[in-house]
Parts: structure tokens; C-alpha cells; sequence
């Protein structure tokens, strides 16, 4: 599986991280939802359980996991953290997935 995480990205999430003392935990990326549209919803959250069904990979000093079923859908993806004077957070893009058609 090839994804790539943007250096803003990785240092923001070594600094919730150290923050939460959360430094030998992974982060997991997962499919949340797909649309009737076809277009694909990501999710990631902080999680210390392997397993042997996980794809894991280090990219910027930080640990991701990603269930081999969703590792396929993922190829390609990249996660940035993103700041704007109305938001602040992480995107996953995926140039591999249109867009939402349905506004969900």
C-alpha cells in the first residue's frame, strides 16, 4: 500500500500525541462511509491494537494502521493537515475517489 502523509500532517500528529502521551500508539485510517454516489468517507483515530489483518507503515516518525481490506482503497491517498482562517484539521485525499455527489 502506497500513502503518503505530508510532513504538517505527521508533526501535528506527534504533537497530539506527545501532548496525550500517546507516543506508542498508531494511528488507524479507515473507510467511515461510502455513499450511494460512490464516493468514499475516510476516518483516523488513535489505536494501540494490531492486528494481523493490519497493514502498518511509518511515514514522519508515525505509526499508521490500515485493515488489508481497506489498504486497497486507500493506495494512493495522502493525509495533510490543513489550515484555513475558517477550519483547521486533517483531509484525506484520495485522488483515486471522486467526490462526494450527495453532500454527505
Amino acid at each position: 500500500m502506497t500513502m503518503m502523509v505530508t510532513e504538517s500532517a505527521a508533526g501535528q500528529l506527534k504533537l497530539i500525541m506527545e501532548n496525550q502521551n500517546l507516543e506508542d500508539v498508531g494511528v488507524r485510517v479507515f473507510v467511515r462511509s461510502q455513499c450511494g454516489c460512490g464516493a468514499v468517507h475516510y476516518g483516523m483515530g488513535f489505536d494501540d491494537a494490531v492486528s494481523e489483518d493490519d497493514e502498518v507503515m511509518n511515514e514522519g516518525g508515525v505509526k499508521f494502521l490500515v485493515a488489508h481490506s481497506a489498504a486497497e482503497g486507500l493506495s494512493g491517498a495522502t493525509i495533510d493537515y490543513v489550515e484555513t482562517e475558517e477550519s483547521q484539521g486533517f483531509a484525506i485525499n484520495n485522488p483515486n475517489v471522486k467526490g462526494c455527489g450527495c453532500q454527505h
